[in-house]
């Protein structure tokens, strides 16, 4: 703590941790000797900090007073030594000292404060201390730092703070803040951010803690495509870092990468932002990674849940004057409800009996007999059917896809696969996929019928005469923990379900995964008892051809589509539990060659 190198700004009147951080990178790098890009001629030579034991921590507190012993007085040494202010009472158990972890800080606020610092700099907002470039910023840069093109410039009586190369220009705010308000995001994913935006003074308010964290980690990358590229890749590789901090699953080597290049990534930005932008918060980044090694995913130690069942609390409130009676009022009824809907009947829907928002049924239905591996999955569908006839091609198109998905029906594929190439030596894996395309079917109908009386499973004689003609189409299907709706059902709301991406199939090198746009929730049924039904999602596919059609930028965990090229095979339908789901963000209007 006492190393931590923080100093107090004049101008601003505020402690910033500017400038150290260099001390946590290895002894050879380059930003250790470098005098010009942090505090002006000046150069790190000291080595990491190492982490303190427990018993050098006690033996700092022990002699401290604890909150329990009345008046707490500012202890000798504050500031300059240490930071400690009282002794906690934890230290009186006697395991205390040899935890390794004695404290667990709280990602929500600290992804949210970094947040809030790192929007309203970017997009200059008036009138808040959230916006880190003001005057006093400036003076601090004049006063700290070797940055000519940031000092104030006086003309004619009148100072003038010239624009930074962080900061957007006001038509740039603007673009930024009709984009965010014509965002559709999937349902369940986060609130309704266009209902925050204020495009009069180029500002969102109202922003919640959720709300943060998906801007963060999804959205700031795409928002914040209007700046210089060495400013945007900064900011990018920010907001990559607390996606991976926070991912469910935690690696340990993928661990101490971040714990590696956090350092790496705090010295960045304070090559690009002023000394002001640098509290607390920003400091706290450096530690988070050592956290998430020790404590585990962030999930089970950061407050949401806490926030939720702090407003879960509130909501009990009846009468502002009896706040503890009416949540122990409340929580009686709740109790007592509760118990009483046990002995309801099976088809009365209550509190614990009802189906999660986006969640299926939660099982096969025991009364439909198992035939194929592709058939009567669980599922929920959504919204009044309506029936129609499928055409030829489209019958085609889905009986092919509904065959290749069959694990029934992989090892006679694998069969027809291997007579092929017996038969044409040196046949490559993409003529291998398209002979399989264009004759399989066939093929599969005529073996079936030929050695009918050996299939140990008799369903795949009706998998082999085709689906029927007639269909049922939805508008709405839950699966996979998705929502997907059609894009004509889409239209006019304010979320978006229609976005999906299945992973490339085939024998042929290089096969990129799919993106494309639901157009149609189609269930087909086989012929012949018991029911067979499978549900297919009909898709619009964008052009899968790699740096042609999609792209991945991997560094940046972002795929990018062409909106105007479709795939030229015509090869629509894919089983709806082979789907995921994904979102489609247009660039802010102006971004270089991100048109479409």
């Amino acid at each position: 703590m006492h190393n931590s190198k923080a100093f107090y700004l004049k101008n601003s009147r505020k402690n910033s941790w500017f400038d150290c951080h260099r001390q946590f990178l290895h002894l050879n790098h380059q930003f250790k000797r470098n005098r010009d890009g942090f505090l002006k001629k000046v150069i790190e030579k000291s080595r990491i900090p190492q982490v303190h034991t427990g018993d050098e921590l006690f033996e700092q507190v022990s002699t401290f007073p604890k909150i329990t012993e009345g008046v707490i007085t500012r202890q000798i040494g504050y500031g300059h030594k240490h930071n400690w202010t009282k002794k906690s009472i934890f230290w009186d158990l006697v395991y205390w000292k040899d935890h390794l972890l004695w404290h667990n800080l709280d990602v929500m606020h600290i992804e949210k404060n970094v947040f809030d610092n790192v929007f309203h700099t970017v997009m200059n907002v008036k009138g808040t201390n959230k916006n880190k470039d003001s005057v006093k910023s400036r003076l601090d840069v004049h006063e700290y730092c070797n940055r000519l093109q940031l000092h104030l410039v006086e003309h004619n009586g009148k100072v003038f703070k010239p624009k930074a190369n962080y900061t957007l220009e006001r038509d740039e705010q603007r673009v930024v803040c009709e984009w965010v308000q014509n965002l559709k995001l999937p349902d369940g994913f986060a609130s309704n951010v266009a209902n925050c935006v204020n495009v009069n003074e180029n500002k969102l308010c109202g922003l919640k803690s959720h709300n943060c964290h998906i801007f963060m980690e999804c959205l700031m990358t795409i928002a914040f495509s209007l700046l210089p590229h060495t400013c945007w890749k900064v900011i990018a590789e920010l907001s990559i870092f607390f996606r991976h901090l926070c991912s469910a699953t935690l690696f340990v080597n993928k661990v101490q990468e971040l714990e590696e290049s956090i350092a790496h990534l705090i010295c960045k930005l304070e090559r690009i932002f002023p000394p002001t932008f640098f509290d607390c918060m920003e400091h706290l980044l450096v530690h988070l990674p050592y956290e998430a090694r020790l404590g585990g995913p962030v999930q089970y130690r950061w407050m949401y849940p806490f926030e939720r069942f702090l407003n879960f609390l509130k909501r009990k409130i009846k009468n502002k004057s009896r706040v503890e009676g009416s949540i122990c009022e409340a929580f009686i009824i709740e109790e007592t409800t509760t118990f009483a809907s046990y002995y309801f009947e099976a088809h009365v829907q209550s509190r614990y009996t009802r189906i999660g928002r986006n969640l299926d049924d939660g099982g096969v239905n025991n009364a439909t007999p198992y035939t194929l591996s592709v058939f009567n999955l669980p599922d929920r569908l959504m919204g009044a059917s309506s029936k129609r006839y499928m055409d030829e091609k489209e019958a085609d198109a889905a009986h092919q896809h509904i065959l290749l998905n069959c694990e029934e029906v992989k090892p006679i594929l694998r069969m027809f696969e291997d007579g092929l190439c017996a038969l044409n030596p040196g046949i490559t894996n993409a003529q291998v996929d398209k002979e399989v395309e264009n004759y399989f079917a066939k093929w599969f109908q005529t073996y079936v019928n030929h050695y009918r009386d050996g299939l140990q499973n008799k369903f795949l004689i009706d998998l082999a005469c085709g689906p029927l003609l007639e269909v049922k189409t939805y508008s709405g299907y839950i699966v996979n923990g998705y929502k997907f709706q059609t894009y004509s059902y889409c239209n006019g709301k304010s979320t978006t379900n229609s976005g999906v991406c299945v992973k490339g199939t085939g024998l042929a090198e290089g096969e990129a995964d799919f993106y494309g746009i639901l157009n149609e929730i189609v269930e087909i049924e086989y012929p012949n008892l018991p029911i067979k039904k499978v549900v297919l999602f009909k898709c619009e596919w964008f052009d899968p051809m790699p740096n042609i059609g999609t792209r991945v930028l991997s560094e940046y965990s972002i795929v990018e589509v062409r909106q105007n090229r479709r795939c030229q095979k015509y090869d629509p339908f894919i089983i709806a539990q082979n789907a995921s789901q994904v979102y489609y963000l247009s660039y802010p209007r102006g971004a270089k060659d991100k048109s479409n």
